[in-house]
């Protein structure tokens, strides 16, 4: 319980002395730094879970109805963060380098999407053609996704 008191007593002291600090910043740029912050976690988290999922079906620990359902859904919340990021970069709320990188991030969860339909595809007929579309797809979205979050390549 002591450790408790003085975690939350920590955290307490250093809200205070952080807050008035991130009062005096420009809202607007804090906004829009945590939607790119989170946006990028986003393709980064998705890539990862297709991934799992692939592999997960290839070494049979995923059935057969579980993997079609993990990969329409992850295309399915990707299809919804472009249409929101879309509608964001058509609103005039950001500048010209915003809407550059709210553009990069549409044209990344493409690639995720035909990534996570090549696999389904490939789940659903057992056509080699349908891994080589995910192995396409899985490529040119880690390229993306590295070019967002300036990793080495």
């Amino acid at each position: 319980m002591k450790k408790i008191a003085v975690v939350l007593a920590a955290f307490l002291i250093a809200a205070t002395v952080v807050v008035p600090a991130r009062a005096q910043e420009d809202p607007m740029g804090v906004l829009l730094e945590t939607i790119g912050v989170l946006s990028a976690q986003g393709v980064y988290l998705t890539y990862g879970a297709i991934g799992s999922v692939a592999d997960g079906y290839a070494k049979k620990i995923y059935t057969k109805e579980l993997t079609t359902q993990l990969l329409t859904e992850y295309a399915t919340l990707s299809g919804t963060a472009v249409k929101q990021l879309e509608k964001l970069a058509a609103s005039g709320a950001l500048s010209g380098e915003d809407v550059g990188y709210v553009n990069k991030l549409v044209a990344t969860y493409n690639h995720l999407i035909a990534e996570a339909n090549g696999y389904k595809n490939y789940v659903a007929t057992g056509k080699q053609e349908h891994v080589k579309v995910y192995s396409e797809e899985r490529e040119k979205a880690w390229a993306a996704i590295s070019d967002l979050l300036g990793l080495k390549k």
